[in-house]
């Protein structure tokens, strides 16, 4: 039976990547369709947004939509999610974050923006004119105890 496992496995052969990219163009696109006619019948959005940085040391931005349907349950959803090139200025960041909003017209419906507390991120979002922005709790949260437990990291001596 191992042999034969071993046989089936080493003659797979795998989709050529021009066909695994016009699929993920396909669900892309139709994701982005059925998302931007869900959003033309919601009134409030609520958003979050998040940078970060992966271990190979590339950065991330995640944008998030949140709205309460007619029976008062959460739905929330990925607005965006894009590998961010370059550095991450505050000017960079709003234009990406508008910029999304714009594509899915939703900008008029934006009733708050949600970071955590990072200069870059902060900074982008407030004062944006597309909502009010606020901290993240749960971030304040963990810098309160950090703080308050010394837990905070201490900068090592160059030489």
């Amino acid at each position: 039976m191992i042999i034969f496992y071993f046989s089936l496995l080493f003659r797979y052969k795998g989709p050529n990547r021009k066909t695994v990219r016009r699929q993920l163009e396909l669900l892309y696109n139709t994701y982005r369709t059925n998302l931007k006619q869900q959003l033309s019948k919601i009134s409030d959005i609520g958003v979050t947004c998040d940078v970060w940085k992966s271990s190979s040391r590339a950065y991330y931005m995640g944008i998030t939509g949140h709205y309460l349907d007619d029976h008062h349950q959460t739905k929330t959803f990925v607005l965006a999610f894009r590998r961010f090139l370059g550095s991450h200025t505050k000017e960079r960041l709003r234009r990406f974050i508008l910029n999304e909003f714009k594509k899915l017209n939703i900008e008029s419906k934006i009733r708050g923006i949600t970071t955590d507390n990072g200069p870059d991120i902060r900074a982008a979002t407030s004062n944006m004119g597309v909502g009010m922005r606020l901290s993240c709790v749960v971030h304040l949260l963990n810098s309160t105890i950090k703080n308050g437990l010394w837990l905070h990291k201490i900068p090592k001596n160059k030489k």
